[in-house]
């Protein structure tokens, strides 16, 4: 009988730190993996914390995954102290695996006038393989050049959705 598979979510058996760390900022997270013992000693020495290469807990791999939840702890005191894009920066400058985790916000202008041109669009060709969900996209209406605009006369324009 197979074996049965569990989700581990950011979790590596093998690599830590491995996870999402919350960042400086509401809702920041960014994401570091880190593989090799040569990665683990530039993070060390990014983080400023050259004591952990000779801390028992974190001085070998099989250590660092044993007391992961102790090691994900300081790593998540130390990105607190910046944003993602900074932590992903750091890191990556050094060759380490690092990205800033994405929330969505910013996709959408705050500003009224900004919001104003986005608008929802339908795709036909989503309707006609029988998707339930009607598949939409945000458009910028600044984008439509000024000759189109000319040829579309007022009686023609219509509103849509």
């Amino acid at each position: 009988m197979a074996a049965k598979l569990q989700p581990c979510g950011n979790f590596s058996p093998t690599a830590a730190p491995h996870g999402c760390y919350r960042c400086k900022g509401a809702d920041q997270w960014c994401v570091i993996a880190i593989q090799s013992e040569d990665e683990w000693m530039r993070f060390c020495d990014i983080a400023g914390h050259r004591e952990w290469l000779t801390d028992h807990r974190f001085s070998e791999p099989a250590a660092r995954v044993a007391y992961r939840q102790e090691l994900d702890y300081w790593i998540g005191e130390w990105t607190a102290k910046y944003t993602p894009h900074q932590v992903m920066m750091l890191l990556q400058r050094e060759g380490i695996a690092a990205a800033a985790a994405a929330n969505g916000r910013g996709s959408i202008p705050r500003s009224a006038p900004a919001r104003a041109r986005l608008r929802a669009r339908s795709f036909p060709s989503a309707n006609r393989l029988g998707d339930a969900r009607r598949a939409v996209r945000a458009h910028d209406r600044s984008t439509v050049s000024r000759r189109a605009a000319r040829r579309t006369s007022p009686a023609r324009t219509t509103k849509r959705c």
